[in-house]
């Protein structure tokens, strides 16, 4: 089977970070780079570098038994929005990722809705929880209030009983 996840995030939200730990985790790639020190797995190319932007879709395959995922790190600059938007149409489903600390961005609301219009599943990822001025439940109100209403915030107390339930009351078949 074939799964095609892409990445999304405002610039700076921290989406190549995030790729590059996800394929670290799962033993894709051996070493873990950073956008900052200009060997990120997955901003290979020479103005990528220089900049320190993603500027253009790459793809890594992170393998698990007979599942390939396709993990596809996309533009978060308004300017690289063609590139992104490309990559919309072969998606399965999506990562958006935020920053608790910035929170949602004019560029998020752009993907949020051309996710929406193609109809692709999206997890919302908060990152930077760490940093001074982040706020999690913020961002979660945000992102109710703004995007969508259907978050469940998944943390150590989130139960199986209650992803069950949320997942049940939003789709018939899984509540029967």
């Amino acid at each position: 089977m074939k799964i095609s996840i892409g990445v999304f995030a405002h610039v700076d939200a921290g989406k190549t970070t995030f790729c590059e730990t996800l394929l670290y985790n799962t033993d894709t790639i051996r070493r873990m780079g950073r956008v900052d020190h200009q060997d990120s797995f997955l901003d290979n190319h020479q103005l990528e570098q220089e900049r320190g932007i993603t500027i253009f879709s790459q793809q890594a395959i992170i393998q698990d038994g007979a599942t390939d995922y396709y993990l596809i790190d996309t533009p978060g600059h308004i300017d690289f929005s063609p590139e992104m938007e490309r990559t919309i149409r072969i998606l399965d489903y999506a990562i958006i990722i935020i920053s608790a600390v910035e929170g949602i961005q004019g560029h998020t609301h752009t993907v949020w809705q051309l996710l929406a219009k193609h109809h692709v599943p999206v997890l919302f990822f908060i990152n930077k929880i760490d940093r001074i001025g982040a706020s999690t439940q913020r961002t979660v109100t945000e992102i109710e209030t703004e995007l969508t209403p259907d978050v469940l915030l998944m943390s150590d107390e989130a139960s199986s009983l209650q992803i069950r339930a949320f997942i049940a009351e939003r789709d018939e078949e899984a509540f029967e």
